[in-house]
């Protein structure tokens, strides 16, 4: 069994950096917009696919991938309306949400991180 690269490390961080960035910030939205029972099973189900992906595992990135596009829009439009008083609270949500789903499609398909995917799934 061969150790993961340099590269493939920080490829790993990065990867778990913005995983966790983006389940907080979703935990965030789940607690400000009472989400309740059904919020926080997305959480769990955020987190169990955030797994598999740092496992190497095909279907969870392109989900993962498939997911991020559409909670962009989900994330902007919901977020207008939750914060429909507070423009300027909305923008900085709006933005913030849209740079970390991009960084974490982005992440999905540079080639440290698709190195790193390919060892994970090889050491199992």
């Amino acid at each position: 069994m061969s150790e993961i690269t340099n590269e493939q490390k920080r490829a790993r961080n990065i990867l778990f950096f913005a995983f966790a960035s983006l389940w907080l910030l979703d935990l965030a939205f789940v607690l400000v917009s009472s989400g309740g029972i059904t919020g926080y099973i997305r959480l769990l189900l955020t987190a169990i696919l955030m797994y598999f992906v740092l496992n190497g595992h095909k279907w969870a990135k392109w989900l993962m991938v498939i997911l991020s596009a559409l909670a962009i829009l989900v994330y902007s439009f919901g977020s207008i309306l939750l914060f429909g008083q507070n423009k300027a609270l909305a923008s900085i949500f709006v933005i913030i949400s849209i740079a970390l789903l991009i960084l974490v499609i982005y992440l999905v398909f540079d080639k440290n991180v698709n190195s790193y995917l390919e060892a994970a799934k090889k050491k199992q």
